[in-house]
């Protein structure tokens, strides 16, 4: 039974690994344009925008990617990096951090 839980514990921690937290994000950002900038370093599984209660963007997001290897390779590429997104109007500073356990 230990070596199941070893087991479960490890899965839990890949697909844990895969998870991103975005922050500082400009809030005219839609998950289309998580999408695509993520798209850059591998396949997104999963995108959401955060939202208040009355459905205002927070400026923070959620995104999934199909491996902890991408994942990796999303904190090498944006973490703390400056873009300038929609048209260059707006910088922004972006912030990931795995949320694993």
């Amino acid at each position: 039974e230990k070596g199941a839980e070893r087991k479960f514990a490890d899965r839990r921690k890949r697909i844990e690994m895969r998870n991103l937290w975005v922050k500082g994000l400009p809030k005219a950002l839609q998950v289309e344009d998580l999408i695509r900038i993520f798209s850059v370093v591998g396949v997104v599984t999963q995108a959401a925008v955060m939202r208040t209660q009355r459905g205002a963007p927070r400026g923070t997001a959620m995104v999934e990617m199909e491996t902890s290897s991408q994942a990796d390779a999303a904190v090498a590429k944006y973490h703390f990096k400056r873009l300038t997104l929609r048209g260059g109007e707006t910088e922004v500073a972006w912030d990931l951090h795995d949320i694993a356990a």
